[in-house]
């Protein structure tokens, strides 16, 4: 099976530089213009479904997409692939947000703090700098993310080739249960294309973070 991962289309919070996890705002002009030139990229990749997940970020995008593609069905919702939730960080300014995050981490600069922490411990840290504790720690997050896998790996075949619109902190942490080799402190760039390919229980990753348009 292939399972091409897709960041949703920019958004205005995207465009804003703000924390979006469950917090939701609808794609920009832009978002919407490249989300068709990521449909007519898939128009002829022969997809056989698309899943998105529950937020109305991804669902708009994947029903751009979707418009492009010779599909009986609308996209399949799944809640096990929304982004990170960023408790009560959400909406605040990324500039502002992982400083105090490095910092109470006990580094001095962003670029250290990512160079030296784990993906587990970065989300671990997330929720510990959150005053109201409120955001999703690593375990959380990554139960759901696996349990999405499973019913993706059962639901479809050897012969499918599935498109999963979802978010930039969900493709990274599901490219890193591949390949921790990745780099975490790379930008997931808006409706960038992640392809894996699954076998069985073996999973390999062909190409990560690609810019669709």
């Amino acid at each position: 099976m292939k399972l091409f991962l897709v960041r949703h289309g920019e958004t205005y919070l995207n465009k804003y530089g703000k924390m979006q996890g469950w917090a939701d705002t609808p794609l920009t002009e832009k978002g919407r213009e490249n989300a068709k030139l990521c449909g007519q990229h898939f128009a002829t990749k022969g997809i056989t479904a698309l899943v998105t997940s529950d937020l109305g970020r991804t669902i708009e995008t994947s029903r751009i997409i979707n418009s492009f593609l010779d599909l009986a069905d609308e996209p399949l919702l799944m809640p096990e692939f929304r982004e990170t939730f960023f408790g009560s960080f959400e909406g605040a300014t990324n500039e502002n947000v992982w400083p105090k995050i490095a910092e109470h981490s006990g580094f001095s600069t962003v670029k250290d703090f990512y160079k030296q922490m784990a993906i587990d411990e970065v989300m671990n840290a997330f929720h510990d700098s959150d005053p109201t504790k409120d955001a999703e720690d690593y375990q959380t997050f990554i139960k759901r993310i696996k349990s999405g896998l499973e019913k993706i790996a059962s639901q479809f075949g050897d012969e499918d080739r599935v498109v999963l619109v979802t978010h930039g902190n969900t493709i990274r942490n599901i490219a890193y249960l591949i390949d921790p080799t990745i780099n975490l402190g790379e930008e997931l760039v808006n409706l960038g294309i992640t392809t894996l390919e699954i076998n069985g229980t073996e999973k390999k990753i062909i190409s990560y973070n690609v810019a669709a348009v």
